[in-house]
């Protein structure tokens, strides 16, 4: 590829031609008037030679030590006489280093000529220099002022001059970082740890280091020791640059006298060094040096060579390799590079796969699930792309021990410390009860909880069902009528911190009801008893119980039902609960936030690393849902704002007893999709806790194939339920945020028995549609298949 001439090139030609003289070349070197850096881009390449090929790579391992065990030298007086470095990629070069063998041996560098070549055998090629003269320094440098670019870079003896050999202990091509190039921030979100940090306040925490947003990493005052901080990659990377964002004030002793060390032990009992700043604080706004080191490492260090404090915004570890790996519930920053400049205005961001892969207007990607999306930066003129692989391979600690819950998993009634009021409903059908009961979920912070009991009016045993309302909503007084007149008993309380205070005028008091709504709700410092959610569960916690001691409540039958926020805590209560939930209906809510929620982009993303490695900890209902053995159903919307696909799915995932779902089909955050939705629940908690009626319909799907003309052929199967009234199969195309899509039926038709079948079109297929199928039955049942990603499949 040409490339125009630039007064860059000329600028860092001359400061080249001077360091013949000086020998400044330092790696990584930097030309600050023009912002381009300068690496060694043969080190650790593949190479060839025209003799003593078992020992050419010697010649590019970075060791220029004279001592015979790292060289590479041409059979004598055997010619043609050539070494050769494959550069991977069309590359600008500006500067060739010769390293002797030996002082004795400088004249093997002496009368060579230096080519260039898009062709690994040189059938076409450009000479680059030429040094038609003896040879008298060890380390000869040879500036280049061709513009084009070469993947192949060979030096050969010009025959009939000078001395019958060509040796060298390295030979060095050194060129500039490409104009183009998109980089993945592979320290983003990453475990983090430091000597110190200022007043041990998590607002100065390692893990502000590499979290993406404007919290900043800062050190304690010196006291003697150098301060450092460090990230952990998680598996060896080859680095190839490294970025520092300085914090707004730019402390000058945070600018200056730091190294960088990569090592494969986290304790860097063993290190190399990659790059460093001397005592003159750097000036630029965003400090960078390109990586030359060829090894692959795994801890990154910055560290002080000076006793004093440390600290930045931002440190960037980036890759350039044309694939990266990315940990579902991960974050991956990229940075593009384009027209020779780092992050420059008017980029436009794309992938390819939003339901797994989403990325912001700044380059911030967020992995949802499993699966694979091409990330692209684009100026209008030029785009650049890269291939990310997600994999499902959290790792999810155990709730802190003792649980934070067990003091409250007593089974102990509640004191009700008020009866607000006792009356009928429903002419005189349902008896409703009002009442306050006391809850201490923290020392010294006392909740009293307003609470609504609704039972049939007639003498009898009955199933018992715990109504959870959503955020910013009340006890659910009119359901909960509702399930006394259809035969249940039912309590549904107000619940700290999903209530809101503003709209809830009841008797309920409590530290929470003088706060804004939401306010500590994702609050996990310094624990996650410091959030109201916390507050929440315990209340809820003791409602079940409530519940549970109501004169003629069936203990072997009891169901939680909760929508939103109350979907949520219906997954938290039947985990913690266990085996004395028998069916749990939770509308749209789930765990996994981190997985793809509405509360991940506006909380977890800016509060820093430690408020949500606590919270999710300790209040995931996702990461607790392997304790659920009721029956559990879960509602959801295919456009939910609030709690995505991706994290519904990674909590039934986590669900080892009887599960099932439904994603009603373009909606957000209702459940208008499918036939007569409302009445839904009841059919369910009919089933499994009267045993009236028939289970819901199950969906699975049993294969997928792509077709010769590219449309996908579907086949699922529907088991259990009542006759089948309905079979669809739903697919969008992944272009846009899940709440922005727009999901297409297609009929799908039965071939036998429990079988139906259905074809998606080739032209979505061709865009990695999603699908999922859908069915209702006779009784008004709905329940579909999980959603699948047609670019996942072979």
């Amino acid at each position: 590829m040409t490339r125009q001439w630039n007064s860059w090139k000329i600028l860092l030609i001359l400061s080249f031609m001077s360091s013949i003289f000086v020998h400044s070349f330092l790696s990584p070197q930097k030309t600050e008037a023009a912002a381009y850096y300068t690496r060694n881009l043969s080190l650790g390449s593949t190479v060839s030679a025209s003799s003593n090929v078992s020992i050419a790579s010697k010649a590019v391992d970075g060791n220029a030590a004279q001592n015979g065990t790292t060289e590479w030298y041409n059979v004598w007086g055997q010619f043609p006489m050539w070494f050769q470095t494959d550069l991977g990629s069309s590359k600008s070069v500006v500067q060739i280093k010769i390293k002797a063998r030996y002082g004795t041996t400088v004249e093997e560098s002496g009368y060579i000529a230096i080519y260039g070549s898009n062709d690994a055998a040189f059938a076409a090629k450009t000479k680059l220099v030429e040094y038609n003269q003896a040879n008298t320094v060890n380390e000869l440098v040879l500036p280049v002022a061709i513009e084009e670019e070469f993947r192949y870079v060979r030096v050969e003896k010009i025959p009939g001059q000078g001395s019958n050999s060509l040796g060298f202990a390295e030979f060095e091509v050194w060129g500039t970082e490409p104009d183009d190039l998109l980089y993945a921030n592979i320290a983003h979100d990453k475990p983090a740890t430091a000597t110190s940090y200022y007043g041990d306040n998590a607002s100065y925490a390692p893990g502000n280091g590499n979290d993406g947003n404007g919290s900043a990493w800062v050190s304690k005052s010196a006291a003697g020791q150098l301060q450092y901080w460090q990230v952990d990659l998680g598996t060896a990377f080859r680095i190839d640059k490294l970025q520092m964002v300085p914090r707004d004030n730019r402390p000058a002793n945070e600018l200056r006298s730091f190294r960088v060390l990569v090592s494969n032990a986290s304790d860097f009992s063993s290190y190399k060094v990659i790059a460093s700043v001397g005592g003159i604080a750097f000036t630029e706004s965003v400090w960078s040096a390109l990586v030359s080191e060829s090894n692959a490492y795994r801890y990154v260090r910055v560290e002080k060579t000076t006793v004093e404090g440390a600290g930045f915004k931002e440190f960037r570890v980036l890759s350039a390799n044309s694939s990266q790996m990315l940990s579902a519930a991960r974050n991956m920053q990229f940075v593009a590079r384009l027209g020779g400049f780092d992050s420059p205005g008017g980029i436009t961001w794309n992938s390819t796969q939003t339901g797994t892969l989403p990325i912001t207007a700044s380059g911030d990607a967020s992995a949802l699930c499993a699966g694979k999306a091409t990330i692209s930066a684009s100026n209008g003129t030029t785009t650049l792309s890269t291939l990310v692989h997600v994999a499902d391979n959290l790792v999810m600690p155990s709730p802190t021990a003792p649980d934070l819950f067990t003091p409250f998993l007593t089974g102990e009634t509640p004191v009700i410390s008020t009866v607000i009021s006792e009356a009928t409903a429903n002419s005189g059908t349902v008896i409703v009860k009002k009442v306050l009961y006391t809850s201490n979920p923290v020392s010294g912070r006392t909740n009293q909880i307003y609470s609504v009991i609704a039972s049939p009016a007639a003498a009898g045993t009955y199933p018992g069902v715990l109504i959870l309302h959503g955020g910013t909503q009340c006890a659910q007084e009119s359901l909960a009528i509702q399930y006394a007149s259809k035969g249940y008993i039912a309590v549904t309380p107000e619940l700290p911190g999903i209530s809101d205070p503003a709209v809830c005028s009841t008797a309920s008091t409590g530290q929470w009801k003088s706060e804004a709504y939401g306010s500590r709700q994702l609050t996990a410092i310094p624990d996650a008893k410091a959030s109201s959610i916390f507050e929440g569960e315990v209340a809820a916690l003791q409602a079940f119980y409530l519940l549970k001691a109501q004169p003629g409540v069936d203990a072997a039958n009891i169901g939680i039902r909760g929508l939103s926020w109350g979907g949520y805590s219906t997954a938290m209560l039947s985990s913690l609960l266990g085996n004395q939930v028998k069916a749990a209906f939770a509308i749209y809510g789930s765990g996994f936030y981190d997985y793809g929620s509405y509360f991940k982009k506006q909380f977890f993303d800016v509060q820093g690393a430690i408020n949500a490695a606590n919270w999710l900890k300790e209040l995931d209902a996702g990461r607790r849902a392997g304790g659920i053995t009721a029956n559990y159903f879960s509602a959801a919307a295919s456009n939910d704002s609030f709690f995505w696909p991706t994290a519904v799915m990674k909590t039934l995932s986590e669900i080892s007893g009887p599960k099932n779902q439904l994603f009603s089909p373009n909606t957000d955050h209702s459940l208008s999709g499918v036939t007569d939705s409302s009445n839904l629940e009841f059919l369910y908690f009919n089933y499994l806790l009267k045993g009236q009626g028939t289970p819901f319909p199950r969906v699975a799907t049993v294969s997928s194939v792509k077709e010769f003309d590219g449309s996908l052929q579907v086949q699922f199967d529907v088991t259990e339920g009542a006759t089948v009234a309905s079979a669809k199969l739903y697919y969008s195309l992944p272009n846009v945020a899940w709440n922005k899509r727009v999901w297409t039926a297609v009929n799908a038709t039965q071939v036998s028995g429990t079988r139906y079948e259905g074809v998606i079109p080739a032209s979505a297929v061709a865009q990695g549609a999603d699908w999922y199928a859908l069915t209702t039955d006779s009784t008004g049942a709905s329940a579909s298949s999980l959603i699948v990603s047609s670019a996942d499949l072979p």
